[in-house]
């Protein structure tokens, strides 16, 4: 939970985060929107509108953290709608009690909390709408040089995949040159766990997370720079700092990662595994 407040609060204040919502509250303190024109002076509007954006995208981060722990598929219908009805819960009453605190020096009555709640509804539909469309616009042009090859699992291990468990620096400094994490969304930028290719995609699973990225396995593994881990099957990676042991169930090979996720090893690498003492 600890890692999440923080990684929340990073992304809060990193670029082009914070750019934006400062931008907004600057705007909102200059129009006034809602009435805090008139009913407001120049400091409080300030600082109500930096109030509401920095604690809004602040509050957004950590429950969408909270509810990647739980939904994986962090692209799925299922997420959004848990998200939106989160971060709902949490900022309605934030945004009510400041209102409500800071009316008593202005003039008028504060909204009334189901006002105040729809509002915050209707922006969280809005932002995750924008959110999806981005996405999408994003994968051809990101993933261009993957699109429109074929096979993501069929590919053999790729020539730099390491097959010894090595003295590794920190997971975080690994990740900073890491080609691929670089391409994931900035509040999903957490240590890569588990790339598993599925058609022509391959989803990334993170500490709390999973993305999608259309490109080749064997693309995304030599993506990896500086991340220790293994090919354990055609169509799965590991990170070497992931693994917590083997498991057998019915006769076939996992190998179970910090996360809880089971990873099938195929019987064609686990020699190379059996070296490194991982088996």
């Amino acid at each position: 939970m600890i890692s999440i407040i923080i990684r929340a609060a990073k992304n809060t204040v990193s670029y082009p985060a914070v750019a934006i919502w400062i931008l907004i509250a600057v705007g909102a303190a200059v129009m006034g929107p809602f009435g805090t024109y008139s009913g407001f002076g120049w400091l409080p509007r300030s600082i109500y509108w930096f109030a509401i954006c920095g604690s809004s995208v602040f509050l957004s981060q950590l429950v969408r953290g909270i509810v990647g722990r739980y939904i994986r598929d962090v692209l799925s219908w299922r997420f959004d709608v848990i998200a939106i009805a989160g971060v709902t819960l949490v900022l309605t009453p934030f945004v009510f009690k400041l209102t409500q605190f800071m009316v008593p020096a202005a003039e008028g009555t504060p909204p009334a909390l189901w006002r105040i709640g729809l509002f915050v509804l209707l922006i969280g539909i809005l932002l995750t709408a924008i959110r999806r469309i981005y996405r999408f616009q994003q994968l051809p042009e990101t993933m261009r040089d993957g699109a429109g090859r074929s096979g993501a699992g069929g590919d053999t291990a790729p020539a730099g995949t390491q097959s010894a468990v090595q003295p590794m620096e920190p997971v975080a400094d690994a990740h900073d040159g890491c080609r691929l994490h670089q391409r994931l969304p900035m509040e999903m930028r957490e240590p890569i766990l588990h790339l598993s290719a599925r058609d022509h995609f391959v989803d990334v699973e993170t500490v709390s997370a999973l993305y999608s990225l259309r490109m080749r396995f064997a693309d995304a593994v030599a993506e990896m720079d500086g991340v220790a881990g293994h090919v354990i099957h055609r169509s799965h990676w590991i990170s070497a700092d992931a693994i917590r042991g083997p498991k057998r169930e019915g006769g076939k090979m996992f190998l179970v990662l910090s996360n809880g996720t089971k990873v099938p090893v195929s019987r064609t690498y686990r020699p190379r595994l059996e070296a490194a003492g991982i088996l």
